[in-house]
């Protein structure tokens, strides 16, 4: 079974050089705090920021990578689909636009139950999306409310 933190380095792994690089960034201006403020000051400010970094960076991506790994497929019709304004580039590829996605999912040993998801999705796959297509998911044993589009 695998920690957050292996979920972290394995979502991390396939960020390329912008990742690290944010990573980087992101540890600097932690010493910077620590070093330039006074320690009751710096300690929990640079720590206030790292979790505010992990958590506006990586916690979705972190999540993502557990159901990819513990999910449970199913099948999923999309409900409805709209775009949320976000985008995502990494490195030199196309942007991938966010989205925001209505899904009735149909588990095999259960009933089909709603669920909503944020994803990035090329713009390329954004045409295949369309409501009432069925789509992969896989879905948290322990959290059905939770997916991600696989």
């Amino acid at each position: 079974m695998k920690t957050r933190i292996g979920y972290f380095f394995k979502a991390i792994s396939g960020f390329g050089l912008g990742g690290w690089i944010a990573l980087g960034g992101m540890f600097i201006g932690l010493a910077a705090v620590v070093i330039f403020v006074p320690p009751f000051v710096g300690i929990p400010v640079g720590l206030f920021c790292v979790l505010l970094f992990w958590f506006a960076m990586f916690k979705g991506m972190t999540e993502s990578e557990r159901l990819n790994d513990i999910g449970i497929e199913a099948d999923a019709r999309i409900l409805s689909i709209m775009e949320n304004g976000s985008s995502l580039q990494v490195g030199g590829s196309l942007p991938k636009a966010g989205i925001d996605l209505a899904l009735e999912v149909r588990p095999k040993d259960r009933a089909p139950y709603p669920v909503k998801i944020s994803a990035f999705i090329s713009v390329f796959d954004m045409q295949s999306l369309q409501p009432g297509r069925v789509v992969k998911v896989k879905y948290d044993p322990q959290n059905p409310k939770k997916a991600v589009l696989w």
